[in-house]
């Protein structure tokens, strides 16, 4: 990879507060000018322009600050809107708690609900709204709607990094999301190394640039891998223990800071250019406690949902896999994979039994002899179950289920 190129991601998605990033730095100079000509871009058109597709809805930024998500599916919608505002609550409520804590990450945010459209005023709503639609974009789209939050965008230095970086023949694509305002998000994904087509092909959405591990280890090195790692780990037990809500198929993507007050618990200050976020609960749904803390968590219906959501999940998480699989990389010095889930698992229970012992939700259900007891091992079964479950999946993979007779 460019020197260059090399150094501009490093400075734009490092986990830790450089002095690259700071106000006087011309590399710094240059992220802020480009990503404040990329809402720029977004703000002077007139005809709203798709920045996003979900299973649920499809995203359009409205200003260069907020979004509307549009589709058919009211439930899935009203879904994402009530759970979205229990994770970002309890992401609000744990921050000094978890601050306290963990004084070198920082929390994962969530984009906050600006409105909902109710079925009264729906079609009102389309009538005033209508002409700011692509005629192909109102063939297509459902009829609710909801405002929020718009991610920052990752600093569009950052994104043409990338693309020449992973995608050298995409001229076409950079012009498409420099017109976008640079409207790209990009996904960490700490669970699996590339295949080798797709380091020859890459990815296909113009929305979504993936990261797979490979790619973040060459940029970030081991120590800024294991520093995302541990703040998802945060963010997942917030999910958990602070919401209580499943995380069925939730992401994690990069946003900047730029836009917002940053969460980061950094005594030595400095500032970062990007941060995570986490985003989609149209799938989402309300974990069902067990009614004592005192056994069998890893039986309970919670449990069991909670290691189906992460194991059916893009591979956003580290994986348990230790035997190389999935291009893991292990040698004298240890599997890399093992290391970085090994800290993923640690930071997740801590912060967890944080989080347990200080949610009056959680704690009412059992009996208060064993409530830090608890605390500790919920976690742990959940973190053990996930592991199981993803030996059962790989064995599964690798024909070990297969019986012939």
């Amino acid at each position: 990879m460019d020197t260059q190129i090399l150094e501009v991601l490093r400075a734009a998605l490092s986990p830790f507060p450089s002095p690259m990033t700071s106000s006087t730095s011309p590399l710094a100079t240059s992220m802020e000018s480009l990503s404040l000509s990329s809402h720029s871009t977004v703000a002077t058109t007139s005809t709203y322009r798709v920045i996003g597709r979900g299973t649920a809805g499809t995203i359009y930024p409205s200003t260069p600050r907020s979004a509307l998500k549009v589709g058919r599916d009211q439930k899935a919608l009203w879904n994402d809107i009530c759970f979205g505002k229990e994770v970002y609550d309890a992401l609000r409520a744990s921050r000094v708690v978890l601050g306290n804590y963990f004084h070198d990450l920082t929390v994962s945010r969530v984009p906050s609900l600006q409105f909902s459209i109710t079925l009264a005023y729906v079609q009102q709503w389309w009538a005033n709204s209508e002409s700011q639609f692509s005629r192909e974009d109102l063939e297509e789209e459902g009829k609710f709607v909801f405002g929020l939050d718009r991610i920052p965008p990752v600093p569009g230095i950052a994104i043409d990094a990338l693309l020449r970086a992973y995608f050298p023949d995409a001229s076409d694509r950079a012009a498409l999301l420099q017109a976008e305002g640079h409207a790209c998000l990009i996904r960490p994904y700490l669970g699996r190394r590339r295949t080798a087509r797709e380091k020859r092909d890459g990815e296909e959405s113009q929305w979504n640039l993936p990261l797979f591990l490979d790619q973040l280890l060459s940029i970030l090195g081991l120590s800024g891998v294991r520093h995302m790692a541990r703040e998802m780990a945060i963010g997942l037990a917030v999910l958990h223990w602070g919401a209580l809500v499943d995380g069925i198929d939730v992401e994690f993507v990069f946003g900047s800071t730029s836009d917002s007050k940053s969460s980061t618990f950094n005594p030595n200050g400095g500032k970062r250019a990007t941060q995570l976020w986490l985003l989609d609960f149209d799938k989402a749904e309300k974990s069902e406690l067990p009614q004592n803390g005192k056994e069998g968590f890893g039986e309970t219906e919670m449990c069991r949902r909670i290691v189906t959501a992460v194991t059916a999940n893009d591979p956003h998480f580290p994986t348990p896999d230790v035997r190389g699989n999935s291009g893991a990389r292990c040698d004298e010095g240890g599997c890399v994979e093992k290391h970085i889930w090994e800290v993923f698992g640690e930071t997740y229970v801590a912060a967890s039994r944080i989080l347990i012992t200080r949610n009056k939700d959680i704690t009412k259900t059992m009996d208060l002899s064993v409530k830090d007891k608890t605390s500790e091992v919920w976690p742990k079964e959940f973190v053990r179950m996930w592991k199981a479950r993803f030996t059962e999946i790989r064995e599964g993979e690798d024909g070990g289920f297969v019986v012939f007779g």
